[in-house]
């Protein structure tokens, strides 16, 4: 089976010194979390020093702690010893420093509807690592605030769903009472939002670059390669 892997993931192959692959979909093994950090930060940097304007997703939350660091570690090391040594080590000597600026930030998940300026929500974990962090431009990307999504009347959301309690049966039934007419509503005001946010991605061309967020467990090492970086579009 021929396998189109990228020169860093040729890198991380060989280090894992797979001699064969019987499997349909192809994947690398790494040897720890940090590691496997290390091969998404590495992969990331390949990618956006060939796709400088380029749409991506990347995670938000813990399993994202050594993709961070690593691709910190990586810039801020470029033109030293440890920067040069790591690069080329997993086949990325001479590749010119890529600039995030440029790039567009999909941010593909929130928690609804905590409000964006809360500390733990997904749009400042995104505002503070990549945004602020990487330096990719706010105004090139697509974030999401929950307090956008507007409801029935503009009313609170505790005001339409009493107890976070939400009957999607309303979806495609009658609504019964004029409660359930306001609920029903606002359904369908944040289901349009949500397919209004989906055209957008399109319209940027799908998303080039998505690193999901990742689960490691003490005995699980074996990471498909589609879980760590697959580039798709929406």
């Amino acid at each position: 089976m021929k396998i189109n892997f990228t020169n860093v993931e040729k890198a991380f192959f060989e280090e894992a010194k797979i001699k064969k692959i019987s499997t349909k979909i192809p994947y690398i093994t790494v040897e720890s979390f940090p590691q496997l950090g290390l091969l998404s930060a590495l992969s990331f940097i390949e990618w956006v020093s060939e796709n400088p304007n380029g749409v991506v997703s990347l995670p938000n939350g813990k399993t994202a702690q050594y993709f961070i660091h690593f691709t910190h570690f990586i810039l801020d090391n470029w033109e030293n010893k440890k920067g040069i040594a790591l690069l080329e080590k997993y086949n990325l000597k001479g590749i010119k420093k890529p600039d995030f600026r440029n790039l567009q930030y999909v941010q593909m998940g929130a928690f609804y509807p905590m409000y964006s300026e809360q500390h733990n929500s997904l749009y400042n974990f995104a505002k503070v690592n990549y945004i602020d962090g990487f330096g990719i431009s706010e105004s090139n990307s697509l974030v999401i605030k929950s307090e956008d999504i507007k409801l029935a009347g503009d009313m609170h959301f505790l005001d339409v769903f009493p107890d976070y309690i939400i009957d999607l049966s309303l979806r495609f039934r009658e609504a019964k009472t004029v409660h359930e007419k306001i609920q029903q509503e606002s359904i369908f005001l944040i289901d349009n939002w949500c397919t209004n946010y989906e055209n957008k991605i399109r319209e940027k061309g799908g998303i080039g670059f998505f690193l999901e967020e990742l689960v490691l467990t003490d005995i699980l090492h074996l990471i498909r390669r589609e879980l760590i970086i697959f580039h798709q579009h929406v």
